[in-house]
């Protein structure tokens, strides 16, 4: 580690200058992770250091670090505002990051919405994508940041949702949980609620599956909500919260969570209880199978889809 990576990230200002006065100082040499001294000072907030550095020319103010973080994308995963400025105040910065992380998808991530206005307003595309594919909508659906995902769908150019599947943003609120954000999504225009995803599923069934009971409360409440949607494989939601997720080591957060969902699917007056998938199987067929699956810890599973009059007789036979 250089002189001037260990002054950058301790914060003195002063003794950056100092050791820039020297003729054989190199800015741009790293430690073994690939990070520089801007970088340093990114990552820990020092605002004054990153300002010492940018003001020299040979500075490689866009250079990643072996994660493909830049100094700006570091500095906006972390919510430092006054070293996201200083960035951008120099001509030369890579608001997107090309070919590495994208600071307005890590901002988005982390919750930052003030780094969120100040990328936007510098013009960082609000679709902008990571090296994964994922916007920042997407990402800060996923994290359930409200505050940030309304402001990123108060832009004009936001695309929620993509081609003929459905909202990924919103499924990732579903996914998660995220009750406020999921309301927030369904609201916006284009988006349906029986959008389906590459296996068929709808975003009720997605958070069936899972024993998401405060998304699935919220997708009920939805108008044209279809219960009964089959995906690819035959099952409908209520088969899904009978069964859970295959390889998935069961809990007991997972169990009651889908045994809440069945409740409140068996509420609908629409359900349909008869309805089989591609194998011939009824809900009460998959709790059946997931009541033998897991040694009988799924007993009031079981017992709430076969009724409770009689369901352990036809259960056991």
């Amino acid at each position: 580690m250089t002189p001037l990576i260990v002054a950058a990230r301790g914060g003195d200002p002063g003794a950056v200058s100092l050791l820039l006065e020297q003729t054989d100082i190199s800015l741009n040499d790293t430690d073994d992770g690939g990070k520089t001294a801007l970088i340093h000072a990114a990552i820990n907030g020092h605002a004054a250091v990153v300002s010492v550095l940018t003001n020299r020319d040979d500075l490689d103010i866009n250079y990643q670090d072996f994660a493909g973080d830049s100094a700006l994308c570091c500095a906006a995963r972390r919510g430092h505002e006054a070293v996201v400025r200083a960035l951008l105040r120099v001509e030369r910065v890579s608001a997107n990051n090309d070919g590495g992380n994208s600071p307005l998808v890590e901002a988005a991530s982390s919750g930052h919405e003030a780094v969120v206005r100040l990328l936007l307003a510098h013009g960082v595309s609000v679709n902008s994508k990571d090296h994964h594919g994922v916007t920042p909508l997407e990402r800060a659906a996923s994290r359930g940041h409200e505050a940030v995902a309304r402001h990123l769908l108060a832009e004009k150019a936001i695309i929620v949702k993509e081609g003929e599947t459905g909202s990924y943003a919103l499924a990732n609120a579903v996914f998660n949980g995220h009750e406020a954000v999921v309301r927030l999504l369904l609201d916006q225009k284009g988006v349906s609620i029986n959008d389906t995803f590459e296996d068929g599923k709808t975003l009720l069934a997605q958070a069936a599956v899972r024993g998401n009971e405060a998304a699935v409360r919220v997708l009920l409440a939805q108008k044209n909500i279809l219960v009964n949607c089959k995906d690819f494989d035959g099952k409908t939601p209520l088969h899904l919260a009978a069964f859970g997720r295959l390889g998935k080591h069961t809990h007991e957060r997972d169990r009651l969570g889908r045994l809440a969902v069945v409740k409140l699917l068996l509420e609908r007056q629409d359900i349909d209880m008869d309805s089989k998938d591609n194998d011939g199987h009824t809900a009460q067929d998959m709790a059946k199978l997931a009541y033998m699956r897991h040694d009988h810890h799924f007993w009031d599973i079981c017992n709430l889809i076969y009724g409770k009059s009689g369901s352990w007789k036809r259960l056991e036979s």
